[in-house]
């Protein structure tokens, strides 16, 4: 609680004025000043965290000395027996305080001990909560948070290496390749057939000139 709040309820605690006999108007005013001057310690806060810490040590080892005593293991021998044998008929079990402790989710610890109410709760559940109202909603959450079912979270897809597209250096479209062709036979030029032509001539008269003699 914190401080401002405790101030609040030592200053709203009955007064010597609102209080019965003297001695009580008496006993009112020291427990008054008692709680005033201990929260206005400076280490007021420390105190009350050593004592919850205190606390939870002194219920844990109890816990562990109750779960490890004879007594605790004749109660789960009795009640695995009658649970065996469908018994409704047991003496009151021991040590609820510590088996039906839940956690932060609701769950209870394991035990036959809860196994058989669990089982007795399960006949009549109405009835039994009925009879048992700080039992049965103990057992109830236990169950409901038993029963339920995780929810399952879709696979991770974990990628694999990436594909990069090609990288255009030139900035521009890349150019499209002509189609291949067949050769082409050079054809002569012009001039070239007449300069043949002139040649061919010229060697025929030649050869007319140097026959003409011998004839």
């Amino acid at each position: 609680m914190p401080a401002a709040a405790l101030l609040l309820a030592a200053w709203l605690a009955p007064c010597p004025a609102g209080a019965g006999p003297m001695r009580d108007r008496l006993q009112a005013t020291v427990e008054r000043n008692v709680t005033l001057r201990n929260l206005l310690q400076p280490d007021a806060g420390t105190l009350r965290a050593e004592a919850a810490a205190a606390g939870l040590r002194a219920t844990q080892l109890n816990r562990e000395a109750i779960l490890d005593s004879e007594a605790f293991r004749r109660q789960e021998a009795m009640l695995a027996r009658a649970l065996g044998q469908g018994n409704i008929r047991v003496p009151r079990p021991q040590f609820l305080d510590i088996l039906l402790a839940a956690d932060e989710s609701g769950r209870i610890p394991d035990s036959v001990t809860a196994d058989y109410l669990r089982w007795r709760r399960s006949l009549n559940p109405a009835r039994f909560d009925r009879f048992h109202p700080l039992i049965g909603p103990i057992l109830e959450r236990d169950r409901i948070v038993r029963n339920q079912t995780p929810i399952p979270l879709p696979p991770v897809q974990v990628p694999g290496e990436p594909i990069l597209p090609p990288i255009d250096v030139g900035g521009g479209p890349q150019p499209v390749p002509n189609p291949p062709t067949s050769p082409q036979v050079p054809i002569p030029e012009p001039g070239s057939l007449v300069l043949w032509g002139a040649v061919g001539l010229g060697a025929a008269l030649g050869l007319a000139c140097r026959r003409r003699p011998g004839s």
